[in-house]
């Protein structure tokens, strides 16, 4: 024999739409589903903007104080770790807990290498964002061309143009 629970106004059952609801924002704030494999709890979601300087990245990391986020930088590679303390009040007992404590790392390869003496980390309203500076090697840089139209022209190369124009004399 089963016990079956009597709900007389079942399509007004809430319940349902709120899990779905914290599900949802659990998931948006740390990347994490109550139905999610490991590997996919692993990640979340980020913003990546690049301006000629500089990569910026953006994370939402919802409870998490700035001293308990590590960002570390070698070459392309960013890796992120955060953990998030969360105690329920006392006397409490969880009914639906899907914003809890954990920790989460996670490392993204950068379309170049930064700087990692000039990174900037912020956090402000749950979300983190990093200024990574780009290594001098790849930002662009622009290059003056010289003309050489006579002998008083500075060379583009110093020593390559000055030999071929006396040489160019002879």
């Amino acid at each position: 024999m089963a016990i079956v629970r009597y709900e007389p106004f079942g399509l007004l059952n809430t319940r349902p739409g709120f899990d779905a609801l914290f599900d949802r924002l659990f998931e948006d704030a740390f990347g994490w589903g109550r139905n999610a494999a490991p590997s996919a709890r692993a990640s979340v979601a980020a913003n990546l903007y690049e301006t000629p300087d500089a990569y910026w990245v953006e994370l939402p990391l919802a409870g998490v104080k700035p001293e308990d986020v590590e960002v570390t930088v070698q070459e392309s590679l960013l890796t992120i770790s955060a953990k998030r303390t969360w105690d329920l009040p006392e006397g409490a007992q969880p009914i639906w807990q899907g914003f809890g404590s954990g920790e989460w790392k996670q490392s993204f390869t950068l379309p170049g290498e930064v700087n990692s003496d000039k990174v900037e980390a912020t956090m402000e309203s749950g979300v983190l964002r990093l200024q990574l500076a780009k290594a001098e090697n790849i930002r662009p840089r622009t290059i003056r061309v010289q003309g050489l139209n006579g002998s008083d022209a500075a060379p583009a190369i110093e020593g390559k143009a000055v030999e071929a124009s006396k040489a160019s004399r002879k």
